[in-house]
């Protein structure tokens, strides 16, 4: 057997046990009330659309990145998998794999397979890293992007060839249909390309430098501002949305602490989000320390401390940055790649870093309750094994009864998303994309057998599109219906005349 496929072999003996690892975690963290409501929304739209009767592209929206929500398409159609847990199996399985790479790259790296192992696990541990491949969300494939950038920065010192530039280009490209951080993280890689970049290029033509990393995205932009045009009429729809993920928390700076604290500041998010940093990950220090007497080296290892925190600072200043670790966590994969970036250390480096990856995983416990959300709180209280108090109580009583009640029922996604999940089919729904909600938003006359409607005095229900079209209907009904289902904030109204054939 060649090495390369003893490499591959040990990858993937790497991958199925993470897999299982991780699993058991999730499994864990779920059955104990931990919940995410950007992994059941996302649960929510792809089961919605591929249950519809024609799919197309402009029903899944274009004000949040797409990939995401591909990755959900295979759990869909498996039997078993087709649950709402399936967002947070198929970040796990993203998590797995990152592991697999970044295992057969220490392995080509020289290192051996206990210490490949170690490294793997210590990495594997830290509440930041567990935390993004546990929630459910699109921080797994972050995680993975971020590595793949990080390497290519590493190719770009160490080779300094086309390859790493047009890596580098089209990593960035795809990180823009996978996560909203992407205009945040490019902004912060463009000022230090200079210090890995090789210098005959740079002085050859920094333009072609510049141009060959900014293309792809750039192209990867004008296809998304098109598409937006092309069915909405607004290129820049996905920017000026209310709800669309690319403006971050900008609509609800009030409800996080850090941007109360931070918000539209520069310089006060980034020394803040160093000082986490470092205590969540005090072995960066060491890499940092390690590099110093070379020159390439240190210049790459600045670039992938720097990198995430002038993208924090930014996304902070721009007030879409509610929590800063919701850019650190991808320290985790700066880490490997640092790994992969430094020579292969001796046996007492190896020792050093194996116990500051132990601190580091005990730092990151002490720090990651700081400026701390509601879905950390959750996560964290989940992953110590106490039970998460629910807060979507609402929602899952109106799909318990929707479940009872399977008429054919009127709800925006957009708020419903949970009863939705809840309900556990899509059969009967009629959703804000479909030519039955349009047209009974428009004649104001809806010949739907079921309404659901959100009390108008909820902070949700400027989202919901039944309430804003049928404004009375909550408090005064409308003709023809009766109210069969009144409970916390949701009402639901059945036709009359399908009481009485029941009846």
């Amino acid at each position: 057997m060649s090495a390369q496929a003893k490499s591959r072999l040990l990858a993937l003996f790497v991958f199925i046990p993470a897999l299982v690892a991780l699993s058991m975690a999730t499994i864990w963290i779920i059955a104990h009330q931990y919940t995410n409501d950007v992994a059941y929304l996302n649960w929510a739209r792809i089961s919605a659309i591929l249950s519809a009767p024609e799919v197309r592209l402009e029903d899944l929206g274009l004000i949040y990145p797409h990939i995401p929500l591909y990755q959900l398409i295979p759990f869909y159609y498996l039997p078993g998998l087709n649950s709402f847990d399936a967002p947070f199996f198929a970040t796990v399985f993203v998590g797995s794999a990152l592991l697999a790479v970044w295992f057969r790259h220490l392995q080509q790296r020289g290192y051996s397979l206990t210490i490949s192992l170690v490294f793997l696990v210590a990495i594997a541990l830290h509440p930041q890293f567990l935390w993004a491949i546990t929630s459910g969300t699109e921080k797994a494939l972050s995680l993975f992007l971020f590595y793949l950038l990080c390497y290519s920065c590493v190719r770009m010192v160490h080779v300094g060839d086309v390859r790493a530039f047009i890596m580098l280009g089209c990593v960035m490209a795809i990180f823009f249909f996978v996560d909203q951080r992407t205009f945040y993280l490019f902004l912060a890689l463009l000022p230090m390309i200079v210090l890995i970049a090789p210098q005959r290029m740079l002085k050859d033509s920094i333009l072609s430098v510049y141009a060959s990393i900014s293309l792809p995205l750039l192209i990867a932009l004008c296809s998304w501002m098109y598409l937006n045009w092309l069915f909405t009429g607004d290129p820049l729809q996905f920017i000026y949305e209310e709800d669309s993920s690319f403006l971050g928390a900008k609509h609800r700076a009030n409800e996080f602490q850090w941007l109360q604290i931070t918000g539209g500041q520069f310089f006060q998010p980034f020394v803040l989000a160093s000082v986490y940093s470092l205590l969540s990950y005090p072995v960066l220090i060491w890499f940092l320390y390690k590099s110093y007497r070379h020159k390439i080296l240190f210049r790459g290892a600045t670039v992938i401390l720097l990198h995430p925190l002038i993208a924090a600072a930014l996304a902070t200043q721009h007030f879409f940055l509610n929590h800063p670790a919701n850019i650190i966590f991808l320290y985790s994969a700066g880490l490997m790649a640092l790994f992969i970036l430094m020579p292969r250390l001796r046996k007492t480096d190896q020792k050093i870093v194996i116990v500051l990856l132990l601190l580091s995983n005990l730092s990151g416990w002490a720090t990651f309750s700081w400026w701390s959300t509601e879905e950390r709180r959750g996560w964290q209280t989940a992953i110590v094994g106490d039970m998460v108090e629910p807060r979507d109580v609402a929602d899952k009583n109106l799909g318990k009864w929707l479940r009872d009640n399977p008429e054919q029922t009127m709800i925006d996604l957009r708020v419903g998303y949970r009863a939705v999940v809840e309900r556990h089919n899509m059969d009967e729904l009629v959703l804000p994309f479909m030519k039955e909600f349009k047209v009974a938003v428009k004649k104001r006359d809806a010949q739907i057998k079921q309404i659901v409607v959100m009390n108008p005095q909820h902070e949700k229900a400027r989202r919901d599109r039944v309430s804003q079209h049928f404004n009375t209907l909550y408090l005064n009904g409308i003709s023809g219906y009766k109210r069969v289902y009144d409970q916390d904030y949701w009402r639901v109204y059945r036709r009359i005349d399908v009481i009485k054939k029941e009846s």
